[in-house]
């Protein structure tokens, strides 16, 4: 990626080639770009400063350069050089609009996880299938089924299977269709009764991947318990609680808070 600017969607601290934060000690005569936040350089969020177009990988993630032997995590990074942004959770290989993969696509074979490129595609506010959030404001990630799967379009004729994003504009991508989800333990089917949720005996075994179709809020259990349940797709009133299970895929959006 060539130099230019870029922007974060929040705050972002500023980390040295090793991992490390940059402290107050630190010679950045660029003022405007950086500030110090309790001894910590930080970023400020939608502001562009430039980028030097390098890039560094550190503990798998990757962080790109913005000047004085800086740099910040592209897991932050809202638009490149201008242009929106998406970050992917699998190596992935670029389709065109007939779903052939594409062997060549401006000079790259395939798409890395972890890292950010850039795209051209405008996304429109509201909550659509696929949807992310910034500052309280939904938008929708357009989407194309091809062959029956579903492909983010990312601008010249090349498309990525969905399922492969994690990340548009520095900000985590949800839907509103079924999930799949995998439990990380043994654990019990739950039944929700109002804001209130009482244990089954039907146990979920670990590794167990279930299609999911809602998130349920309860905000009364927020201090205490559990405060997110999944609901078991095809059931009548089966939930799992959120914090027994990874996702496989998307992560879902809540759909209903009580």
């Amino acid at each position: 990626m060539s130099a230019g600017t870029l922007t974060t969607v929040r705050e972002t601290q500023v980390m040295t080639k090793n991992g490390d934060v940059i402290r107050g000690t630190w010679n950045h005569p660029d003022k405007d770009a950086w500030k110090m936040k309790a001894g910590v350089a930080v970023i400020n969020a939608n502001e562009p400063i430039s980028y030097t177009g390098e890039t560094m990988m550190f503990q798998n993630r990757e962080y790109l350069g913005v000047g004085h032997d800086g740099f910040v995590n592209a897991y932050t990074i809202a638009t490149l050089n201008g242009k929106n942004t998406f970050m992917l959770n699998h190596h992935s290989y670029i389709y065109n609009k007939n779903g052939k993969r594409i062997k060549n696509f401006h000079g790259q074979k395939k798409l890395l996880k972890n890292c950010i490129f850039t795209r051209d595609v405008t996304d429109k506010e509201g909550k659509g299938k696929y949807y992310y959030t910034i500052d309280g404001t939904n938008y929708t990630v357009p989407s194309k089924t091809i062959k029956g799967k579903t492909y983010f379009k990312i601008g010249d004729g090349g498309y990525v299977k969905a399922v492969n994003f994690s990340r548009a504009n520095g900000s985590w991508i949800y839907t509103t269709e079924p999930i799949t989800i995998k439990m990380m333990g043994e654990d019990n089917v739950i039944r929700l009764n109002g804001k209130k949720y009482t244990d089954t005996k039907i146990k979920l075994k670990a590794d167990q991947k279930l299609v999911v179709d809602r998130l349920v809020h309860i905000k009364s259990l927020d201090s205490e318990d559990p405060a997110l349940f999944y609901h078991i797709k095809g059931t009548k009133n089966d939930w799992v609680m959120a914090e027994a299970v990874t996702t496989v895929n998307f992560q879902m959006g809540v759909t209903e808070e009580r």
